[in-house]
């Protein structure tokens, strides 16, 4: 994402058999998880929860919710 902001390797997603987990790179200005800044450690990411690098906001969805929405349209 090309903005001042955001550092070049910012975060990471992983993927586990036991969920998903977001981790910061050691980013500049930190990354978000539902408005709670992130430490050293990987957090499980749960369905709807909300990712935030700097002013940009993402809504983190399983596939079947994902799916729900679209069928919704």
């Amino acid at each position: 994402m090309p903005d001042y902001a955001i550092s070049k390797k910012h975060a990471l997603i992983e993927i586990k058999r036991d969920g998903y987990f977001l981790k910061d790179c050691g980013s500049t200005n930190g990354t978000l998880l539902n408005g709670t800044r992130l430490e050293n450690k990987p957090v499980e990411v749960h369905d709807r929860d909300v990712i935030s690098f700097a002013r940009y906001e993402f809504g983190f969805l399983f596939p079947g919710s994902l799916y729900d929405m679209l069928r919704q349209g």
